[in-house]
C-alpha cells in the first residue's frame, strides 16, 4: 500500500458510519512484484480505514484479470461496473499473528 487519506463521507448514510464501525478511505495500492518494473498503481476506496496504515500489506482481488467468460448470468455490459480492485483484508507478519 502505497498511500492512504481519508475521504469524505456523509455519516447520516449509514448506522454503521454512524456508529464508527468503519472508516472509509481511499487507498493507492500496487504488486509488491511490480514495484521495481513498472508503475502501475490503483486507486481504491475501502471500508477499512481503522485498520490501514501507510506501508501495510493486503490482501486483494484483481478483478481486470479475472475470467469471466465461463459465467452463462453474467455478460459484457456489467463488467464496467466492477471495481479493478477489491481490498478483502490486511495481512499480517508471522510475528504478529501470535
Amino acid at each position: 500500500m502505497l498511500n492512504i487519506e481519508d475521504i469524505d463521507f456523509d455519516v447520516s448514510t449509514s448506522r454503521a458510519a454512524a456508529k464508527n464501525n468503519f472508516t472509509m478511505v481511499q487507498v493507492e495500492l500496487a504488486r509488491a512484484d511490480d514495484l521495481g518494473n513498472n508503475n502501475n498503481t490503483w486507486i481504491v476506496n475501502t471500508h477499512l480505514g481503522q485498520f490501514l496504515n501507510f506501508n501495510d500489506t493486503v490482501l486483494c482481488y484483481d478483478l481486470n484479470q479475472m475470467n469471466l467468460q465461463e459465467l452463462e448470468d453474467f455478460d459484457n455490459t456489467h463488467k464496467h461496473k466492477l471495481p479493478d480492485v477489491v481490498i478483502v483484508k490486511k495481512s499480517y507478519s508471522k510475528v504478529h499473528r501470535r
